[in-house]
């Protein structure tokens, strides 16, 4: 019996896991304008630039 995780099955997971929330938060701001918070995060992050 195999008791180990496959470090290829986790890296597929979390990259997944991390595509689709990023999916998911673009269509929100998309969806919902007046709800962005691309405001903030051009303070926080020098360089950012977001879909225009």
């Amino acid at each position: 019996m195999n008791d180990r995780i496959s470090l290829d099955t986790v890296g597929h997971g979390s990259s997944l896991l991390l595509a689709a929330t990023f999916v998911v938060c673009v269509a929100f701001v998309l969806a919902f304008p007046p709800m962005a918070m691309y405001q903030t995060w051009l303070g926080l992050l020098p360089g950012f630039d977001w879909l225009r």
